[in-house]
């Protein structure tokens, strides 16, 4: 019983956070010398989006709580990223992330496929790591707009850029050893 009001009460302040900060997403966008940054704000708002979706996927269907699913969310844009048993299901995904409150845009990447090995998810984690210690270290990209999360050697970037920027980033990226591909999931200025 504790244990449900507090997720309803959770559920219920991230609702209001959501609609108290729902401009703070698009202003960074406007601001000349600030964009692509998101604030600290909007970046609370897009961990709780993130959250909601896991939990409403795995109340949703038995299944899809069985499936390995990950959301991340950028600016109220997901991506869903894991693997589901069936095309009905990565179609349901899509389906209940559009329902979530704060959520702008579903870019659904699930695979239909077994769940990954412990041995590739490892893997992923270190090629992530790889790729946001290489973006870190290019004095010519600003690495602090942009998320980076890897799903069976593939590469998911998300984040508010030129599209200059995107060529210079996804070329960075493509020097680190295991990755076997680039999805840009970014929001252009231009």
């Amino acid at each position: 019983m504790l244990q449900k009001l507090s997720s309803r009460l959770y559920l219920a302040l991230a609702i209001i956070a959501v609609l108290l900060l729902t401009g703070c997403a698009t202003q960074t966008a406007h601001n000349p010398n600030n964009y692509g940054t998101r604030s600290n704000d909007v970046k609370a708002i897009d961990n709780t989006i993130a959250s909601e979706v896991e939990r409403a996927l795995k109340r949703a269907d038995r299944r899809l709580a069985q499936a390995r699913i990950k959301a991340h969310a950028f600016n109220g844009e997901v991506l869903l990223v894991g693997q589901v048993p069936s095309e009905e299901l990565k179609s349901t995904a899509t389906q209940i992330t559009q329902d979530i409150r704060g959520v702008s845009k579903v870019h659904n990447e699930l695979a239909i496929a077994a769940t990954l090995p412990a041995a590739q998810r490892l893997t992923d984690s270190w090629i992530t790591t790889n790729v946001v210690s290489q973006l870190a270290t290019n004095n010519r990209i600003d690495s602090s707009k942009i998320e980076v999360t890897t799903e069976n050697a593939s590469v998911y970037l998300m984040g508010i850029v030129a599209r200059s920027e995107a060529d210079m980033i996804v070329n960075e990226v493509s020097t680190v050893r295991g990755v076997q591909r680039i999805v840009k999931v970014f929001d252009y200025l231009d």
